[in-house]
């Protein structure tokens, strides 16, 4: 037979593994809520530095060109000629990357407002891929491929 001592033990050790149970089983879900609050985190990260991307394709003249993609997928900003290699117009896209801060604002034939990137030789490099209404929405379109160019991914289609 056990004696009292012997049973005090033996309740106060059930005692202390079933806290040590619900310790461990919080930890656990502690650990679970963190790394779902973790992984909503890096979501919400992504959503807010979405980019845009770089998309190298052949025209129906066999000439390759690019265009940037902002994240929400409008093409902001097109290749202004074609290149007869893909590394030609790999080339291309690297100096829009570089340069995609000097824009030239214009008003085409239409009366709208276009844009235009210039490399540090002069040579026109990329163009709006659209037309403006408005001076403030073309400016709006240069902010947008300042923002999306320079670590825009390339995607080869």
């Amino acid at each position: 037979m056990l004696n009292m001592i012997e049973i005090y033990i033996l309740l106060l050790l059930v005692g202390l593994s079933m806290i040590f149970y619900v310790v461990i089983k919080n930890i656990k879900e502690r650990k679970k809520v963190e790394e779902i609050q973790e992984i909503k985190d890096k979501e919400e990260i992504l959503e807010h530095k979405l980019i845009g991307k770089f998309e190298v394709y052949k025209d129906k003249e066999g000439k390759y060109r690019f265009r940037l993609k902002a994240a929400n997928g409008e093409i902001i900003a097109a290749a202004s000629q074609g290149y007869s290699t893909k590394q030609s117009c790999l080339n291309g896209i690297k100096s829009v990357k570089k340069n995609a801060q000097e824009f030239e604002v214009y008003k085409d034939k239409e009366g709208k407002y276009r844009f235009r990137l210039k490399a540090a030789n002069g040579e026109i490099i990329a163009a709006a891929s659209q037309g403006y209404s408005t001076k403030q929405s073309c400016l709006n379109g240069i902010e947008s491929v300042k923002k999306n160019a320079p670590d825009a991914p390339i995607v080869e289609l």
